[in-house]
């Protein structure tokens, strides 16, 4: 019944802009066969200048992970905070802490679950916008987002990439599309706490590493995942679709005028 939906409804389209090879995959599995356009969704533009070769410096012994999302339990907060507590068991002398950014329906029990397991290296600071977001990024030194929740490609993966954190995640929707395990970030399909744990140690233990991820990161970002960079290719797409329906109208934004 799914593909006989898929088929009357959305599947009589010719054209397809997804986010993922995934979804592409999904779609083209229901019987979808028109012409497939992957893109990606827009990391929010920061507010500050970065200072990268400051961000990309082998990390010191003040390491800030962060947790940013909605908090709810698919998106792994729970392994999140369990990842973190045990790579600061595994190293004693460096001050590693958990910053979590989001509000959601799970946060209160989030925040009863740190104080009884007496995780006092957790900062809880609620939903972050602008500035505030933009500092809280440009502060931490890594992203990490185990979820298990149905993704499509979270805007958070490409916000930390814009402030040069390496991102540490489960591959779930698109995120592997745009995180490539061993080149920027670390990618894993386990759900496991220990396996984040493993992954987020190799990253203080491998400084090279964490700086090639970072600088790596933040130019790709830059150049890719910015709004401007984003609403130009999707502008070609659109008038490719048209130049292929043999309209001679032609799509632009205000500032492709000038």
């Amino acid at each position: 019944w799914r593909r006989m939906l898929a088929n009357n409804t959305f599947g009589r389209a010719r054209h397809f802009l997804v986010l993922g090879m995934k979804f592409e995959s999904d779609l083209r599995e229901l019987g979808f066969s028109g012409r497939f356009w992957r893109d990606s969704t827009v990391a929010e533009a920061l507010t500050e200048r970065l200072d990268l070769e400051e961000k990309a410096r082998p990390l010191p012994n003040q390491v800030r992970i962060l947790f940013m999302s909605r908090i709810i339990r698919a998106k792994g907060i729970y392994v999140a905070l369990d990842a973190v507590a045990g790579l600061r068991r595994r190293f004693p002398g460096c001050d590693i802490s958990l910053v979590v950014a989001g509000d959601g329906e799970e946060a209160p029990e989030a925040r009863r679950y740190a104080v009884a397991q007496e995780m006092s290296f957790v900062s809880f600071v609620g939903e972050v916008r602008g500035s505030e977001k933009s500092r809280i990024l440009r502060d931490s030194h890594i992203l990490l987002f185990p979820t298990f929740h149905g993704e499509g490609l979270p805007n958070v993966i490409l916000e930390a990439m814009l402030h040069g954190l390496p991102v540490v995640c489960r591959d779930a929707g698109a995120i592997s599309d745009v995180v490539i395990d061993g080149r920027n970030g670390l990618v894993t399909s386990a759900e496991s706490a220990a396996e984040f744990t493993d992954m987020l140690a190799r990253l203080i233990s491998e400084p090279r590493l964490y700086a090639a991820m970072s600088r790596r990161n933040a130019a790709v970002a830059g150049e890719r995942y910015v709004c401007a960079a984003v609403r130009e290719r999707l502008l070609r797409v659109y008038n490719e679709v048209l130049k292929g329906e043999g309209s001679s109208l032609c799509v632009r934004t205000r500032n492709s005028l000038n």
